[in-house]
């Protein structure tokens, strides 16, 4: 699509005359009785100018070589919403196809995991990794990288500590951080919880959530793991006594502490990894 191009065609866009007769449609000619209606130079202005328009809205640039044809689906599509998606659970690249100049980004970063108990030890779950939204312009036939962060490791059953969780990205416009992990414990409880992700650069930033501490249960002196940290649409791991901690729901969520109630030792929770989702 473009303005046209011709010898005849004047550089400023002229005023229409004053107009006379109806409102209506366009005749064909009756012989003998009437004229067909005339096409006149400011009604083609008044429709080329609306076209115009709508590419203008969408970012679009106009066609100089005649040949595409396309131009106006592709801007009311573009401004209409967005009609595809695509979700990474692991890192790739994300290619504008043609004619595409906004995308949409929703971007997670890894969830920490939680440390693990030994000899009646107990943990704090991992904090939840951080979240980030927003719509950004983009260039046809560009590659954005994308990066979808691990969540943090499960601490080990002898009292280690749990893993962080790594960041996620979308190119270089949107990113969020992953929660980090809680550390282990051996004959105590622990009460030190890691720190959530945040999210950066959309319209929309999201602190992941703190992991709790360990909470006492009904064995007289026995706690069982603080549950993990949410993330955005996500629920943390939760708390578990005697067992295993337990990984959390959705993306990005921390994982849930464990307490251990004699010598045995348990595992904590591991970390969700994050989600990138594009939408054009």
């Amino acid at each position: 699509m473009q303005r046209i191009i011709d010898p005849t065609a004047v550089a400023a866009l002229p005023a229409p005359p004053a107009l006379t007769g109806i409102t209506g449609y366009f005749g064909p000619a009756v012989p003998g009785v009437s004229a067909a209606t005339r096409y006149r130079y400011w009604f083609a202005n008044m429709l080329q100018e609306e076209i115009m328009s709508v590419l203008v809205a969408a970012g679009i640039v106009p066609d100089t070589t005649g040949t595409v044809f396309n131009q106006l689906l592709l801007s009311i599509q573009s401004l209409g919403g967005f009609r595809n998606m695509a979700t990474f659970r692991t890192s790739g690249s994300w290619i504008a196809p043609a004619g595409v100049t906004k995308a949409g980004t929703q971007v997670w970063g890894g969830g920490g995991g939680a440390g693990g108990a030994y000899n009646n030890g107990s943990t704090s779950g991992g904090a939840g990794g951080g979240y980030g939204e927003g719509i950004f312009s983009v260039t046809p036939g560009n590659s954005y990288a994308v990066t979808v962060g691990s969540g943090g490791a499960a601490g080990s059953a002898a009292g280690g500590a749990g893993g962080n969780g790594a960041s996620s990205s979308f190119g270089v416009l949107c990113s969020a951080t992953g929660g980090t992990g809680s550390p282990g414990a051996v004959a105590t409880q622990s009460n030190a919880a890691g720190t959530p992700g945040t999210g950066t650069g959309g319209s929309l930033a999201v602190t992941g959530g703190f992991a709790s501490g360990p909470v006492p249960v009904g064995v007289s002196g026995a706690f069982a793991g603080g549950s993990g940290g949410a993330a955005w649409c996500s629920m943390g791991g939760t708390p578990l006594a005697s067992y295993g901690g337990s990984p959390g729901c959705g993306a990005g969520a921390g994982g849930g502490g464990t307490g251990s109630q004699s010598s045995v030792g348990y595992a904590g929770g591991a970390g969700l990894a994050g989600v990138v989702i594009v939408r054009w």
